[in-house]
């Protein structure tokens, strides 16, 4: 099936279900889903609420008393804005609060050339990540970005995916500015990649229950944002319908990982989707944005990259550069493996892309867990964060100048490899 014909398919089945989904909307009962109705079948006291579509943002509330004992008179938007740039600031500070040890300097190379094979097969591009990554005690947030970014678009280059058939996916809020980043970089990297680079609005783990630590995310709270109603998983369909997905044979597709239960979750959304319109699931492709492990003993065969943590529910397989989800029953997580490449960010960025005050206003993402896939909540989300337009504007400015300096010391370190050869 070429492009053209798959892509009048997808648009015509994403109109029924739009109009599925308003003929459902205007009813009054709650249906039981088709699929992924395991939160709808094991706590029916909990239906009705889950099937609202408000829901309180506690952390958003607590952010307003604290800007309001700090800079009452400040409108938000600037509250945000000297948050993320003045020189303490969330993308000024350094990436890392002190040097690496030699151990862990030493391990950490060793795994770069583990990667990358020899020293003279290495790339200049893993060069640079290398000396400007591992070693700089001084890197910023902002200039981990970049890297970051680099090495997730030269990781992506390798794979050599098909431009007509391929994607590069941002899931949910966290990964928002590495697409800034990675727009950036491809306007000014001769060598960058010809691949649409697509936002989906996701948070939490549909129709599962979680591990995670944010009292959010358990109790009643995390049942009813997360329960897929049938209207709700109709909505969400069609949305996915109308970001072309269906479309492709291979996503790119980048988040952070925590225990991995909500990335799972949505791969079985996607999965349903693909099916009932009689395609087969892309191939995907992992990129997960995860720091440093913190001691030596976390590199072993089955955690090089990730932190270990009991709550984990997926392993990592190094020599295949798999994450293996086994069944969990109990929480709602089939059984199934992804190809995965980690991209290294440091703790510091971590705690960045990762805090709720940036991420609810100053990125293009917004909170959209199954309980808000309704035209209301739809509307709400796609605006995204309130500062986000003033936020990048400044953020796009300051990465071209970093990109300048990164770009010609990459001409710099390709030159010495040829040099090398």
């Amino acid at each position: 099936m070429n492009l053209v014909l798959l892509t009048n398919t997808f648009f015509a089945f994403a109109i029924g279900l739009f109009a599925t989904l308003h003929s459902l909307a205007s009813c009054s009962n709650i249906n039981r889903p088709h699929d992924h109705s395991f939160l709808y079948d094991n706590f029916p006291q909990l239906r009705e609420q889950a099937a609202k579509p408000a829901f309180i943002d506690d952390d958003e509330t607590l952010l307003a008393e604290v800007k309001n004992s700090i800079s009452p008179d400040l409108p938000m938007e600037e509250f945000m804005f000297n948050e993320c740039f003045l020189q303490e600031g969330l993308l000024m500070t350094k990436a890392k609060s002190t040097r690496l040890g030699d151990e862990l300097l030493a391990v950490l190379a060793d795994v770069q050339m583990t990667r990358h094979k020899a020293t003279k097969s290495r790339s200049a591009f893993h060069e640079l990540i290398y000396s400007c990554k591992l070693v700089n005690p001084d890197l910023t947030v902002l200039e981990d970005f970049i890297l970051s970014t680099m090495d997730m678009h030269h990781s992506i280059q390798e794979i050599a995916p098909d431009p007509n058939y391929s994607a590069v996916v941002f899931l949910g809020r966290s990964p928002c500015l590495y697409q800034v980043a990675m727009e950036e970089l491809s306007k000014k990297y001769p060598q960058a990649i010809n691949l649409p680079l697509v936002h989906i609005l996701y948070s939490g783990h549909a129709d599962a229950l979680s591990k995670r630590a944010a009292k959010l995310h358990h109790g009643d709270r995390g049942v009813e944002l997360n329960m897929i109603t049938e209207d709700k998983l109709n909505f969400y369909m069609a949305y996915l319908s109308l970001k072309k997905l269906p479309c492709y044979k291979q996503l790119f597709l980048v988040d952070i990982i925590g225990t991995g239960g909500g990335i799972r979750s949505w791969l079985g959304l996607l999965e349903t989707l693909v099916n009932s319109m009689g395609l087969s699931m892309p191939k995907v492709h992992l990129f997960v944005l995860t720091p440093f492990v913190r001691t030596i003993a976390a590199f072993n065969e089955r955690t090089t990259g990730f932190y270990i943590d009991e709550t984990r529910l997926f392993a990592y397989s190094s020599p295949n550069k798999k994450i293996i989800f086994d069944e969990n029953k109990e929480l709602n997580v089939k059984a199934m493996e992804v190809d995965v490449t980690p991209i290294h960010i440091s703790t510091m960025t971590q705690h960045v892309i990762d805090y709720n005050p940036l991420q609810r206003h100053c990125t293009h993402g917004f909170f959209f867990p199954a309980q808000m896939w309704t035209d209301e909540g739809y509307a709400m989300a796609k605006k995204g964060g309130d500062c986000h337009n003033k936020i990048y504007a400044k953020l796009r400015s300051m990465l071209d100048e970093i990109l300048d300096v990164y770009l010609s010391g990459l001409q710099q370190m390709e030159s010495t490899c040829l040099k090398r050869t």
